[in-house]
Formats: C-alpha cells, structure tokens, sequence
C-alpha cells in the first residue's frame, strides 16, 4: 500500500526536476524574456550578478578599485552604482573563487536554490507541486535566477536554518542559529532573522533568542561597524527599473507614495490575517518546516521592503510568505 510519505518524495523530486530541466532549456534558448525578465542590454546574457560578483572581488585583489576601509568599489562606466567587494567575498577569490567561474558557481546557486525549496515544501500531490512551479516560474524569481544574484544561496540558507529550528532538539536549534550567523556575514539584512529566530521554536524560545542575538552580534564584529556603513553610503541603489521598495518611493516620488505603499502593504497583511484566523490551522508540528521557513522569510522579508531601495530579485525571499 502506498503511503503519504512515497507521494511526497515522489511530487518532490518530480517539482526539482522539472525545475532543472525548464531552467536549463531557459539557459539555452534565453527564453527568461518570455517569462517577463527584462533583460540586462542587448546580449541578454545570463548570471550576469555571479559573474558581476566573481570578477569585481578579482579586480580588487589585483589593487583596483575605490577602497573604503576593508569594502572595495568598482565604479561602472554605464550606471550609477557602483560594484561592490567585501570579505567573506574577497577571501573567496583569493581561495580560487574567481570570474572565470561564474558559470559553474551559477549552476550549483541555482541547483541549491530549487533543492532546498522542494525540500522545504514537499508537495503531496499534484496541486501543491503545480503551485509551487507557479511560484518559482513567476517573474519575480526566475529575474534571480537569469542574473544567478547571491540571493538565491541566501534563500538556500534560510531554508536550512528553518529546518534546523524546526527540530525538537536543541542541538538543531543551536546549529539554525549558526546558519543565520553565516548567511549575515554574507547578505547583511538577514541579520534581523537571526536576531528573532525564538519565534521559530516551539521551546527554548528565550535561550534560542539570546543565541540567535549572539550571532547576530558577532555576524556585525566579523563585518564590522565600518565597513557596514562603508556599504550603506557607497552603493546606490534604487537605478534600476525593478526598484519596488518604500524607501525608494520615498526617495522617488516623496513620502506621500511610500506612506501609501507601506499603508496598503500593511492593510492586505491585516485583511488576509483576518481571513485566515477563521478557519482552523494545522498544528504547527504537521508542517514545521513550512512554518519556521515561513517566520525568518517575513522577518527578512519585510523590513528590506521598508528599508532598501532595490528590490528585485529579493523577492525570492518572499516566496515562503
């Protein structure tokens, strides 16, 4: 007799590989167009943010570049933003991490990306597996996936971590905080979904919280104060065509916009809480991976709307929302 558990693994594997495949058809016709990504130029060529990333660590290994404390800019000769280095990132090239890569960093981005969503997800049956290629085929995310943006081993990390606080055993819960940790020394405003990771735990939650605040904290040592700054001031953003967030309303079109936008946000929020709060919820140990990963995702999620102005590709953070 075939049980729940056969379906699930079996939907999984049939999402993931779907995934792969369409995104590799993707790769070679350049069909991301079709799915609503705007492309970069003319040339359309893909994981331009990996590559973006790779050579602009290389160019200031070599002494090029604006150099701000331990943060390094490359300035663009068509755009003004500025290309941007910083450690753990910089370690990484001079490890053999470099530009010539890009390629393969952004396929093993991309394959650990699909992986750690169908495994977080697990549909059971054909509806589930259908919305969840509705959600990663959207725009929204696939703009992550043509430009291979770092994002995607943030979103990758984030479901970890929700797996490891998840758990019933401490030991799990320690080594989510951990995670947390890591991905804040690499992507920075995932610092807050360290800070609160408790609410994800069922128990432990005050000895998780000071834990996850620790982490937090020395994630911020690691960086260092400076350099954090240094990448506040020195990296416009808000110069491209996918800048959604309320900050760079406020910047663009005053603050009557972004007073409108985080009003409406804060509105359907309520109206769709409202909503759910009438019908009956599964107990959170039927999907506690879900749920956890559902919990650092709007922790992350929401205060990068409010406070960053590029938006884009971040929206891969949203998808556990």
């Amino acid at each position: 007799m075939k049980s729940a558990w056969d379906d699930t693994w079996r939907w999984t594997l049939v999402v993931l590989a779907i995934c792969l495949v369409v995104t590799l058809a993707l790769y070679h016709t350049r069909g991301w167009i079709w799915l609503g990504v705007p492309p970069i130029g003319d040339v359309r060529a893909p994981f331009s943010d990996a590559a973006a990333q790779l050579y602009t660590a290389e160019v200031c290994n070599g002494g090029s570049g604006e150099w701000r404390g331990h943060v390094c800019f490359i300035p663009s000769a068509s755009a003004a933003v500025h290309a941007q280095a910083y450690e753990p990132w910089l370690s990484f090239q001079r490890w053999g991490l470099n530009g010539a890569h890009y390629t393969e960093v952004a396929a093993v981005l991309i394959a650990l990306f699909y992986l750690a969503f169908c495994l977080s997800f697990r549909p059971v049956n054909a509806a589930e597996a259908i919305l969840l290629l509705v959600f990663l085929f959207s725009a929204a995310v696939q703009l992550a996936v043509e430009r291979a943006n770092f994002d995607l081993l943030t979103s990758a990390m984030l479901c970890l971590a929700a797996w490891l606080l998840s758990h019933r055993r401490s030991t799990f819960a320690i080594a989510g905080c951990i995670v947390l940790g890591i991905d804040t020394v690499l992507k920075i405003y995932t610092g807050l979904s360290c800070a609160c990771a408790g609410v994800a735990r069922q128990s432990d939650r005050v000895v998780i919280t000071l834990l996850a605040l620790a982490c937090s904290a020395a994630a911020i040592a690691i960086l260092g104060v400076d350099n954090i700054v240094a990448l506040g001031q020195g990296a416009p953003e808000g110069a491209t065509r996918f800048s959604t967030g309320a900050h760079w309303l406020w910047r663009q079109h005053g603050i009557a916009w972004a007073l409108a936008a985080a009003t409406s946000a804060v509105l359907v929020a309520a109206m769709a809480w409202r909503i759910l709060a009438r019908v009956p919820h599964p107990p959170f140990a039927r999907h506690p991976r879900r749920t956890a990963l559902m919990q650092i995702a709007f922790l992350t999620a929401i205060p990068l709307f409010l406070a960053k102005d590029s938006y884009d590709y971040r929206f891969v953070l949203w998808l556990p929302c």
